[in-house]
């Protein structure tokens, strides 16, 4: 069962953020390792919490720092070797496939909660978030049999439709980097039919 997130525990990976954002190299080095600690101790929770952060309702967190936690998820998901935790390799095996059932199902719906909720103040934040969504979806290829985010699509189909430019922006941006994903399906999908 994935714990629920209360205001302080955002509160709390704001704060790691915006440290890890210091010049101070020793004041990053010690919430670099608070992250760490929670991915591997509460991983479905330090999921929850990182992809809450990326919610634009959440405006006490700054925009620096939302786009942070986003880079950071996605590093953690992609199916590159992630290597934040110099100290423990198992905390950098692919995120996705320490979560339980239930925490991805919530990080997906969070996802497209904050998807939903895109607007033109911040481009390249939400260009960071549609990056977490492809990571998503390639990490759900890797992991569960190239099963395809069909809620994902459904939202980006609709932004297509719509005519708010950064929405819009923001399928096209995730459908490029959904591409190699697809391709790879479509050829797999070519090759059993002939």
């Amino acid at each position: 069962m994935v714990q629920a997130i209360t205001p302080d525990d955002i509160n709390g990976v704001a704060a790691i953020l915006q440290q890890i954002l210091s010049n101070d190299n020793e004041q990053r080095k010690v919430a670099e390792a608070q992250l760490n600690t929670a991915k591997s101790t509460e991983t479905s929770k330090y999921a929850m919490l990182m992809v809450s952060i990326l919610d634009p309702a959440m405006t006490a967190v700054s925009v620096e720092a939302k786009s942070l936690a986003a880079v950071i998820l996605r590093r953690n998901i992609s199916s590159e070797a992630d290597a934040t935790d110099l100290t423990n390799q198992e905390n950098n095996v692919n995120l996705w496939k320490r979560l339980t059932d239930e925490a991805r199902t919530a990080v997906k719906a969070s996802l497209l909660d904050t998807l939903s909720k895109v607007d033109a103040t911040n481009k390249t934040y939400m260009h960071k978030v549609c990056n977490v969504a492809v990571e998503v979806q390639g990490a759900m290829c890797a992991e569960e049999n190239d099963a395809i985010w069909q809620d994902l699509l459904n939202i980006l189909f609709a932004f297509i439709q719509c005519e708010e430019e950064a929405k819009i922006d923001c399928a096209l941006t995730i459908f490029n980097g959904l591409f190699s994903y697809i391709l790879d399906h479509l050829v797999k999908f070519k090759n059993e039919l002939g």
